[in-house]
């Protein structure tokens, strides 16, 4: 209970951009962390989550990102790195990934956490210095 509360103080003033493919776990981590989070914005797709990047009322200061989003669709990897180089206010990313092939340091990843993760781990991630 003190760890939520603990997250809870620390995540208030951030601003939460989720961009998952699948429609229900983007939902489910949405409706979690909109508990937590002083905004939490959601994106199904690069175009979508390039939207809230530019909305500066919205724009991420955390952000969670699967690695798949389809054929011909850019990799979670390549979105992050795109982010990272257009976005300074980008504390905090964390790749959510079902890959196993990965290597454990990627290019503007801060953490990795492997699917299926916990909010928790999720949020310990988040919250790393």
């Amino acid at each position: 209970m003190a760890h939520q509360l603990d997250a809870r103080q620390l995540l208030r003033s951030r601003r939460l951009l989720i961009v998952q493919s699948d429609p229900l776990l983007r939902e489910a981590l949405a409706r979690h962390f909109r508990r937590l989070a002083g905004i939490v914005s959601v994106a199904g797709s690069e175009a979508e989550a390039d939207a809230v990047f530019a909305d500066s009322c919205r724009s991420p200061t955390d952000l969670i990102c699967g690695q798949e989003f389809g054929e011909g669709e850019p990799l979670g990897t390549t979105l992050i790195a795109k982010w990272r180089s257009r976005y300074a206010s980008l504390r905090r990313v964390v790749l959510a990934t079902g890959a196993f092939a990965l290597p454990s340091q990627l290019p503007g990843v801060d953490a990795l956490v492997r699917k299926p993760a916990s909010v928790t781990d999720i949020v310990a991630q988040l919250l790393a210095i």
